[in-house]
C-alpha cells in the first residue's frame, strides 16, 4: 500500500454474542488509487495484531465523490468457526472460505416447493 494511505478506525465495538469486534474503517488515499480489500485487510490485521487474516470481513466500502476518501465496515471474528456460523454464505464464497453451489433457478424453485409440500401433514376428520 502506498505511503500516503492512512487507515483509521472509529465506532469500535465488542460484540460478545457474535464473538467479534466491529468497526468503521476510513481510508484516506490522497493522490493514489483506492486500496484493495486485501491491502486494507493486511493493514487492519497489523493495527489490531491479528494472526489469522481470514477472520477479517470487510464490507460496504465506498469511495466518496472526488476520490481520496473511502469508508466501509469491518468485522473481526474470534475464530473461523464463529465466522462460518454468522456470516452470509455469499460473503464466505467471496472470501474463498466456502464453495458456491451451481444450480439453475428452476432447480432452486423446485426444491423450495418440494419442501413446502413436505412441511406439514394433511389433517383428516373423523366420521361418526
Amino acid at each position: 500500500m502506498p505511503e500516503k494511505t492512512v487507515i483509521r478506525t472509529r465506532r469500535f465495538m465488542q460484540n460478545p454474542l457474535l464473538h467479534r469486534r466491529q468497526m468503521v474503517v476510513e481510508v484516506t488515499h490522497t493522490a493514489t488509487r483506492a486500496p484493495t480489500r486485501r491491502e486494507i485487510r493486511d493493514r487492519v490485521a497489523e493495527l489490531y495484531h491479528i494472526t489469522n487474516k481470514d477472520t477479517i470481513v470487510l464490507t460496504g466500502f465506498k469511495t466518496h465523490f472526488g476520490g481520496g476518501f473511502t469508508s466501509g465496515f469491518c468485522r473481526v471474528y474470534d475464530d473461523l468457526k464463529h465466522l462460518q456460523k454468522v456470516e452470509a454464505k455469499f460473503v464466505q464464497c467471496r472470501m474463498g472460505l466456502a464453495k458456491r453451489v451451481e444450480r439453475s433457478r428452476k432447480q432452486i424453485k423446485m426444491q423450495k416447493n418440494r419442501a413446502l409440500k413436505q412441511w406439514g401433514t394433511k389433517k383428516t376428520t373423523k366420521k361418526n
